[in-house]
């Protein structure tokens, strides 16, 4: 009985000696290391009737494109009403264009009436004093001269009106300025009704089903994005000197059982330990506290094709492994230092930069576009070249 326990220390400390002899002295590995990912919560914003767009779900989406609908149909409506309110106003507002030369002829012609008044009168009044016409005739002569001249003043005033009207341009008249900002914002809306995908990535989870009336936050889909593979690793404390970003590592993978390499680099240290983000944080200030070593979250990115990362789980188990003698490696974080990063360029700060124009906002200048060439052709084929749109 004596042998056999003797038997059993010796072959445990064989063991042992023989499972540190087998460890790579010069490599860090990491088995605790996951695919790390995010998931969103898309929620409806604004109340009413959902329409979906099919069934979407595990399917692959383009950042943009449309998952469902709320309460389209009423504001189709507003925009079909505001384009024909818009088409009326332009077309009221070439008439009062049109108008001004309406003026102008109708006050020529009356200042014509004017002159022959006038001729009419000293006539009249020359004839009147050789007893040829009589007095009533000249009177008569005298108040259509009087009244010839008051038109003439009113065909002035009204010049003036129309000349004040038509100011501005068409497009930058009251009225017409008030329909577009209207319209602009039913475009606006509309886009405010759509519910797109805010990334590339793919729908996990429906809460709604297809008509169901919600309201202002309700849940809709739980949505995962496709970003960078990144693999986070909780690094012992005692090992972060060893470690450096942009340093090169292995990441191996167990998936469907077989054993995949990827190529990676560490993106970043998190400079804070995990035991920080746990809901229940560790209690330091009691006095027998005993000192735990902490861990600290690395990131690591990944690198290869698109279709061997997409057949990574959020949330699968890799394992890490560093080669300290790698020439690119640094032993230490003080072992050198890293150049001032270049200071942001305008266009990097989205300064001035030149972004196209949301959907919706194209849709709104394509309609307005439609809707003033219908209306310049009309202009056109009655009177060119009179008024600018």
């Amino acid at each position: 009985m004596k042998f056999v326990i003797k038997l059993l220390c010796g072959l445990s400390v064989v063991g042992v000696i023989a499972y540190f002899a087998m460890q790579d002295t010069n490599a860090l590995v990491f088995d605790n290391a996951y695919i790390s990912g995010r998931t969103l919560t898309i929620t409806a914003n604004n109340n009413g009737r959902l329409e979906l767009i099919g069934n979407l779900k595990d399917k692959r989406l383009k950042k943009g494109q449309i998952i469902a609908y709320v309460n389209p149909t009423i504001n189709e409506l507003e925009i079909d009403e505001l384009q024909e309110e818009l088409r009326l106003s332009l077309n009221e507002e070439l008439k009062t264009c049109l108008q001004k030369d309406v003026t102008v002829l109708k006050r020529t012609v009356e200042e014509l009436d004017l002159e022959l008044s006038q001729k009419k009168l000293k006539r009249l009044t020359s004839l009147s004093k050789t007893a040829a016409v009589s007095d009533e005739a000249v009177d008569q002569a005298d108040i259509e001269f009087h009244r010839s001249q008051q038109l003439i003043k009113i065909r002035e005033k009204e010049h003036q009106i129309d000349t004040l009207d038509n100011h501005f341009e068409i497009l930058q008249r009251p009225r017409i300025s008030l329909l577009l900002a209207r319209l602009k914002k039913a475009f606006f809306t509309r886009e405010q009704l759509i519910i797109r995908a805010p990334y590339d990535g793919y729908v996990y989870e429906y809460y709604v089903y297809n008509g169901q009336q919600v309201e202002l936050g309700d849940k809709l889909v739980l949505f995962v994005p496709k970003e960078d593979m990144i693999v986070e690793a909780n690094v012992l404390e005692s090992k972060l000197d060893m470690i450096r970003p942009n340093d090169p590592v292995e990441v191996t993978s167990f998936v469907f059982g077989k054993e995949r390499i990827f190529e990676g680099s560490i993106i970043s240290v998190v400079p804070s330990a995990t035991s920080t983000f746990a809901g229940l944080p560790r209690n330091i200030s009691d006095s027998n506290w005993v000192k735990v070593e902490q861990r600290v979250p690395v990131r690591i990115l990944l690198q290869g094709s698109e279709k061997e990362l997409d057949m990574l789980p959020i949330g699968s188990s890799v394992e890490v492994k560093m080669n300290l003698e790698q020439p690119t490696h640094y032993t230490s974080v003080q072992a050198s230092s890293e150049p001032e990063p270049a200071a942001p360029t305008e266009l990097q700060l989205g300064i001035n930069a030149a972004e196209p124009d949301p959907k919706w906002l194209r849709e709104y200048k394509d309609r307005l576009s439609l809707i003033i060439d219908e209306t310049r052709k009309a202009q056109e084929a009655v009177s060119p070249n009179e008024c600018v749109i």
